[in-house]
C-alpha cells in the first residue's frame, strides 16, 4: 500500500504519518480496530515544509525508511503527475484544522487554496487513485446553537477561509460524482497536542503559562468549540480512510465543547497555575457556538476517542516545557 500524504509535514498531517509507519492501530486511537493498512504500507509526504516546525517534523518522519519526502506545492501540477502515479491512496491535509488560530486569511489565500484543492483533485482522477480522503474541518458548519451537527447537515461557512474549505469538500465530491474518484470526507473539530505550531490556541495559552507571564485578557474570550486530542483525530481519520463509504462524510468527533475560558482554566490546572496568572478573569457570557461533530458514523465503524482532555492537555504542556525553541513565534506553520 502506498499512500501520498499532502500536507504532510504540518501538525495534524505529520501525526498522520507517524500513524501510518507505526502500523495498524498506531497513533493514539483504537488499538488495532483503527486501522486495516498492511504492516508494508510506503508513505510519500507532499509539503512545501517552508517553516521551521515543517523543516523539524519532516527530518522526524524521514527516520523511517518507508517514508519519503517531495519538497512542493499541490497546485504543481506537472509534479502532482511526476509522483501520483503508483500510490493507492491520497491523503489531504491541505485544508487543515485550525486548532484555534486566530484571524482569517486574505482573499488572496482563499484563491489559492480553492486552486490548490481542485488541481489535487484532478491529478488524483488522472492517476485513478483508489481512494481519495479529504480532511476537512467543522469551521464549514459555521457558528450556531445547534448542540450536535449531523453529519449530512448543511454547510454554512461564515468566514473567507471557511467558505474556501466547504467550496474544496464540495469540489471533491463532484468529482466523485463526475469522474467516479473515490472519495471520503473526514471533518474534525480544533485539535491540540504535541508539535502543534505556536500561533495556534493551546500553545499559545502554555508560551505565557511556562514562561511565568501572564496570559493576556484577549486569549480568554472565545466561543464554544469542540476540542480533541490530535492523535484521536488521526485514527478516526484512519478509519474513514480505511473503512468510510465513498461519497460520504465522516465526523471524527466526540471531543470536549470548551470556551476559551473554560479550556484555559484545563490548562492553568495542567500547569499547576491560577487564575492570577490571567490578566482578567472573564465573566461567563452568551455567544455563538461552532457545533460540536455528531460521530455516529465513525462510532458505527469501532472509532471511539481515547485522550481524556485533561490527560491530553498534561501530555502537551509537559512536550512544551521540555522543547522551549517550540513556544517561539518563529516556527509558527
Amino acid at each position: 500500500m502506498r499512500v501520498l500524504v499532502t500536507g504532510g509535514a504540518g501538525f495534524t498531517g505529520s501525526h498522520y504519518v507517524r500513524g501510518l509507519l507505526s502500523g495498524p492501530g498506531a497513533g493514539g486511537g483504537n488499538g488495532r480496530r483503527s486501522g486495516q493498512l498492511p504492516q508494508s504500507v510506503r508513505v510519500t509526504v507532499l509539503d512545501t515544509a517552508s517553516s521551521a516546525a515543517g523543516g523539524e517534523r519532516v527530518a522526524s518522519l524521514m527516520r523511517d525508511p518507508a517514508c519519503s519526502f517531495v519538497q512542493g506545492d499541490v497546485r504543481d501540477a506537472a509534479l502532482l503527475a511526476e509522483i501520483l502515479p503508483g500510490h493507492d491512496q491520497v491523503v489531504d491535509f491541505t485544508a487543515g484544522t485550525s486548532g484555534g488560530r486566530s484571524g482569517d486569511p486574505a482573499p488572496a489565500s482563499v484563491d489559492t487554496r480553492l486552486y490548490a484543492a481542485r488541481t489535487l483533485l484532478e491529478a488524483a482522477v488522472r492517476a485513478r487513485v483508489s481512494r481519495f480522503v479529504r480532511v476537512s474541518g467543522a469551521e464549514v458548519y459555521g457558528d450556531t446553537r445547534t448542540e450536535l451537527w449531523p453529519e449530512d447537515g448543511p454547510l454554512l461557512p461564515g468566514t473567507p477561509h471557511a467558505a474556501a474549505t466547504a467550496a474544496g469538500d464540495l469540489l471533491a465530491l463532484d468529482c466523485h460524482r463526475t469522474h467516479d474518484l473515490p472519495v471520503v470526507i473526514a471533518r474534525g473539530p480544533d485539535a491540540y497536542g504535541a508539535g502543534q505550531s505556536p500561533d495556534a490556541y493551546v500553545p499559545r495559552v502554555l508560551s505565557h503559562l511556562l514562561r511565568g507571564s501572564r496570559v493576556p485578557a484577549e486569549e480568554v474570550r472565545g466561543d464554544p468549540r469542540e476540542w480533541l486530542h490530535v492523535t484521536d483525530l488521526c485514527a478516526g481519520v484512519r478509519v474513514a480512510a480505511d473503512r468510510g463509504r465513498v461519497g460520504e462524510a465522516y465526523h471524527v468527533g466526540g471531543g470536549t465543547v470548551l470556551t476559551d475560558a473554560q479550556l484555559t482554566a484545563r490548562l492553568l490546572d495542567a500547569c499547576g497555575a491560577g487564575w492570577d496568572m490571567v490578566s482578567h478573569r472573564p465573566a461567563a457570557r452568551a455567544g455563538r457556538r461552532r457545533p460540536a461533530l455528531d460521530d455516529g458514523r465513525l462510532r458505527a465503524l469501532g472509532h471511539s476517542p481515547r485522550v481524556p482532555l485533561d490527560e491530553g492537555l498534561r501530555a502537551t504542556a509537559r512536550w512544551y516545557a521540555d522543547r522551549p525553541p517550540w513556544r517561539q513565534p518563529a516556527r509558527a506553520a
